[in-house]
């Protein structure tokens, strides 16, 4: 015979905020505010006292009431006046400092700044709201901006550095090699007879074909400190800091092995892809940025027209 358990007493959950979850500010509310109320109930008795008495009293008697009754509003007033100083300071005039820091700092571009609201603000008002909301907002811009640099320095296709942003590293490695005596190659490749996989397959297969080579044969080909950028339509530079042009020619030898039969394996296509490379070192050669660039672009055109020449 089985016997029926009675069901354990449901535990009574309290009604209305403990002590732990009355906020901080609404205590100081309390107290300033029952301060107020015992300031204006005292001024009024003091009135009542005063006409109470006021009708039986010879003039020097109404006179020394008159003057301790003035010198007690000023008292009053002054106490009042304090304490809406302090309501101000403490209550509103801290938040809204804190509200206008944050927007000196969006304002100066400093997107990480965020209101430290368990801090400051713990009570639900509507500063607290308007906080949550600068938060919220400083966080999408954060976010956008970082969307907005990253769409700005990279190739929307490759996903590689795009052409600005490649010459903006290049000026710093230059810098660095002249400074310090390091060497720092650069090398220029482009993808021989392109035209033909575009107007055989199409221009999204092309795009394709540009997409895949980026992220399967030239990026694995060099090593993760060298500087990948797609230099335009089917030209790709790679600057590779403290490299001499022997390690240069010997990372174009790594992407020639992973190029072969990359386009058949990757994309199923009976076609052959070669590419042309021009490299140029510092400070082997005493260039400028620009002309470090564009002697391994030189270098390129001349081994893609013999190339060109042999086929012929």
């Amino acid at each position: 015979m089985t016997q029926s358990s009675s069901p354990a007493p449901a535990t009574e959950k309290a009604i209305g905020p403990t002590a732990a979850q009355v906020p901080p500010h609404l205590s100081i509310i309390v107290k300033v505010g029952g301060a107020l109320v015992a300031v204006h109930v005292l001024f009024f008795l003091l009135l009542a006292w005063f006409f109470t008495g006021s009708g039986a009293m010879a003039d020097a008697d109404m006179q020394q009431r008159l003057t301790m009754l003035g010198v007690l509003a000023i008292g009053l007033l002054g106490a009042i006046l304090i304490l809406h100083w302090f309501i101000w300071r403490h209550l509103v005039g801290r938040r809204l400092q804190i509200l206008t820091e944050a927007c000196t700092r969006l304002a100066q571009w400093d997107f990480a700044h965020r209101i430290e609201m368990a801090k400051v603000l713990r009570s639900a008002d509507e500063f607290d709201a308007l906080a949550s909301a600068l938060n919220t907002t400083m966080e999408m811009i954060q976010k956008q901006h970082g969307e907005l640099k990253d769409l700005a320095s990279h190739d929307v296709l490759t996903g590689l550095l795009n052409r600005r942003a490649f010459s903006e590293r290049l000026t710093e490695e230059v810098s660095r090699s002249f400074r310090y005596g390091l060497s720092v190659s650069v090398l220029m490749l482009d993808l021989d007879d392109f035209k033909i996989i575009n107007d055989r397959y199409g221009h999204l297969t092309g795009d394709r074909v540009l997409r895949d080579f980026a992220k399967t044969v030239l990026r694995p080909s060099m090593r993760v400190t060298d500087i990948v950028a797609r230099y335009g339509g089917d030209e790709f530079v790679v600057l590779m800091p403290q490299t001499s042009p022997e390690g240069a020619i010997e990372a174009c030898k790594r992407l020639v092995q992973r190029l072969d039969g990359f386009l058949e394996a990757e994309l199923g296509l009976a076609v052959g892809l070669t590419v042309s490379f021009g490299h140029s070192s510092l400070p082997q050669e005493t260039l400028t940025a620009d002309e470090f660039v564009q002697l391994a672009d030189r270098r390129m055109y001349e081994a893609k027209r013999q190339r060109q020449e042999v086929a012929q």
